[in-house]
């Protein structure tokens, strides 16, 4: 379908009519069976090209320790967006710029906010039971929405749908995004006709992101993905360090996940355990842009850490997170497999990296001071209007990071908009 005819189908099923009710998926995305069989067959082979990527020496950074300040990066703003709703690191978190707005996936569902991170609407509600006892929380996903990915050209949104109602498993949900905003009611579930089914069994990374041909589907414990169409065939299949097996066979750690994300409208992937992250230039072919030197430093591998729980991993390194603007790469790792008790013990080493572009250098922050609970080194406050930061979203260009009502009040009693704010709210912080 061209760009013209699907803006021709998505401008005759909405309506500017704000009394409208919420409108389910029809002509423009095709509509799938809960038992709905892909194409046989892999459209395309890969071409994978390894040669050109930046290399980034992690043993230089580690001993070039820089202490920089929050106004080196830029200003810093809170935005207290008016949505009690939380972000739950490596489940669900994410914004997405469409627009000049940016839709905010959240583990209580879709949220619309404006240019300055205020709420405008919820565009979806998850099916959601999350319940907080003794600073714990449990979370029992019925029907959500995890990752998103906005396609300019259909103005849609490619989402990762995980069910545990009658054993459904993994979806990839194709939305029209004009319509979900025009609509009177946040769009349920039951408004959702066109999921493509991925995996029986539920994973928080199957649908791994999108692109302008389709999505990308990860394939759990292994060292490949595959390239989707919008029909739910498979385009193509990338291996780019060998298509490793680590599929657990008992207990075991969670070791190390993959990076994935859109810049500059292009989406970028690094395999868990890979060192090399790559951006797809289209449904078959990958490109190294950025590749980590680890030197002597030991890195493991998928089998080692899911193999036994016995295996040592004290002096093995991992990639924990990776972020991307215009300027800056922010990039963390650890020394020792990262948890909880790990940290209580201090048997793990926590490390925050930057990589500038400009001036090419590659740097690590200082390490926490003795004493307080173990975390990873942040870019210090410049003032008392400021707090440490480090990213943990990229929205376009800005950084981001997030927290609380209630953290706002205790750690930031003189923000004028702190003393109303309810503990729940979500505060963004932005440095720009």
């Amino acid at each position: 379908m061209s760009k013209e005819e699907a803006a021709k189908e998505l401008s005759e099923r909405t309506t500017t009519d704000q009394d409208a009710a919420p409108q389910a998926v029809t002509a423009s995305v095709n509509a799938f069976p809960d038992d709905f069989v892909p194409p046989a067959g892999i459209k395309y082979k890969p071409k994978i090209q390894k040669d050109g990527a930046v290399i980034l020496n992690v043993p230089a950074a580690l001993k070039n320790v820089r202490s920089v300040k929050v106004e080196d990066f830029g200003k810093m703003q809170f935005h207290f967006t008016g949505v009690d709703a939380m972000l739950v690191q490596d489940i669900v978190g994410e914004i997405t710029p469409v627009g000049n707005q940016y839709v905010l996936a959240a583990l209580q569902g879709l949220f619309l906010l404006s240019q300055d991170f205020k709420h405008i609407k919820q565009l979806f509600k998850n099916d959601v039971e999350c319940k907080k006892h003794n600073g714990s929380m449990s979370l029992n996903p019925h029907q959500m929405i995890t990752h998103t990915y906005y396609d300019t050209s259909s103005d849609q949104l490619r989402c990762c749908y995980l069910s545990l109602d009658k054993g459904i498993g993994n979806q990839v949900a194709f939305l029209p995004f004009t319509a979900m905003v025009t609509a009177s009611a946040s769009w349920t579930p039951d408004d959702v006709t066109s999921k493509l089914p991925l995996d029986k069994k539920m994973s928080f990374d199957s649908f791994f992101n999108g692109f302008k041909e389709g999505f990308i589907k990860y394939a759990a414990f292994s060292g490949c993905f595959y390239t989707m169409g919008l029909k739910g065939d498979t385009l193509c299949c990338f291996a780019p360090e060998g298509d490793s097996d680590y599929t657990p066979k008992g207990t075991y750690r969670s070791g190390e996940k993959g990076n994935t994300y859109v810049y500059r409208n292009r989406t970028y992937i690094r395999m868990a355990y890979d060192n090399t992250v790559y951006y797809l230039e289209d449904a078959s072919t990958l490109r190294a842009a950025y590749k980590l030197d680890f030197g002597t430093l030991r890195r493991p591998d998928g089998k080692k850490v899911t193999g036994s729980l016995s295996n040592n991993l004290d002096e093995d390194y991992f990639v924990t997170s990776w972020l991307e603007t215009d300027r800056f790469l922010f990039i963390r790792i650890t020394k020792g497999f990262d948890s909880s008790n790990a940290r209580k013990d201090k048997q793990v080493s926590l490390y925050s990296l930057i990589y500038d572009k400009a001036s090419k250098e590659f740097f690590s922050l200082p390490t926490e001071k003795e004493g307080k609970d173990l975390n990873y080194p942040s870019i210090s406050a410049g003032n008392e209007q400021e707090t440490s930061f480090y990213p943990k979203l990229v929205a376009g260009n800005t950084l981001l990071s997030y927290v609380n009502g209630k953290w706002i009040k205790e750690n930031m009693p003189n923000l004028p908009e702190g003393k109303n704010v309810s503990d729940d709210e979500l505060v963004l912080i932005s440095v720009e």
